[in-house]
């Protein structure tokens, strides 16, 4: 009947899947806790650091590029999310 819909229960069990791929994989080290990156960093707090530094990088440098005229793009997307990944 409409309305008497059960939603599903996630107890005992996992509410998310793990992707498949580099997204799933993490860092050997951090116990499950950080995701596989490049500088293979396994610290939380750590990783935390370097993605705010990094974010704080792109900030300054898109600031003064970017306009309200200005269209963002999948390649201005692509193009910040390189700076970020270059400099956390």
């Amino acid at each position: 009947m409409p309305g008497n819909e059960q939603k599903p229960s996630w107890r005992g069990r996992e509410r998310y899947r793990k992707p498949a791929g580099a997204e799933g994989d993490f860092e050997p080290g951090s116990n499950g806790h950080v995701l596989a990156n490049l500088k293979g960093i396994t610290d939380p707090r750590v990783m935390d650091e370097a993605e705010y530094r990094a974010l704080i990088a792109v900030q300054q440098r898109y600031y003064e590029m970017l306009t309200p005229e200005t269209r963002i793009t999948a390649k201005l997307i692509c193009q910040m999310h390189g700076f970020i990944t270059r400099h956390a």
